[in-house]
């Protein structure tokens, strides 16, 4: 924008036609300057255009050029999932109870509807205070199943997961 405003006379003009007229330092509103500015003869409608425009499409002469979509349309054939991920994608802490940090362990198991458990026992701890959040990454990655195998003949498939989380600190140690 700097560049069209520093711009010299001529090169507006040369860029912009008529409107190399409006003055963009000026307190007048560009728009009202606008409207001073006289239409170019070669972009004015004639009258010989606007009845062209006032026919019905059939009966002018415009092609369109908008493509006809093809008459067959195919509906998308469904895909039947191959796979079941449980990702936990981050952890935050909302309160604390201990007065500097929690320390969080976290576990988790999942039991899918054939009877296949899967379990990751301490896949994170980690130390938070309030409002802190951590990422796992690659960490929160942590069940994957094949659906093909673990359907069986039963359907729907069914999946039952949970997520410990201990603090280490949640009881007291009486001496």
């Amino acid at each position: 924008m700097k560049t069209s405003i520093t711009a010299t006379a001529a090169a507006r003009q040369q860029k912009y036609g008529t409107l190399a007229a409006v003055d963009l330092h000026s307190n007048k509103m560009v728009s009202s300057q606008v409207e001073t500015v006289p239409v170019p003869d070669q972009i004015k409608f004639t009258e010989a255009d606007i009845e062209m425009l006032r026919k019905p499409a059939a009966k002018n002469k415009l092609k369109s050029t908008v493509k006809e979509k093809t008459k067959t349309i195919q509906p998308r054939q469904a895909v039947a999932g191959t796979a079941l991920q449980f990702t936990v994608e981050s952890i935050t802490c909302k309160a604390t109870n201990d007065i500097r940090k929690d320390e969080i362990s976290v576990s988790a198991f999942v039991l899918s509807s054939n009877g296949e458990l899967q379990e990751a026992n301490n896949f994170f701890s980690g130390k938070f205070k309030k409002d802190d959040s951590k990422s796992l990454g690659a960490a929160g990655n942590l069940f994957s199943f094949s659906i093909a195998d673990s359907t069986g003949t039963v359907f729907p498939a069914s999946f039952a997961a949970s997520v410990f989380m201990t603090e280490k600190d949640l009881l007291p140690i009486r001496k």
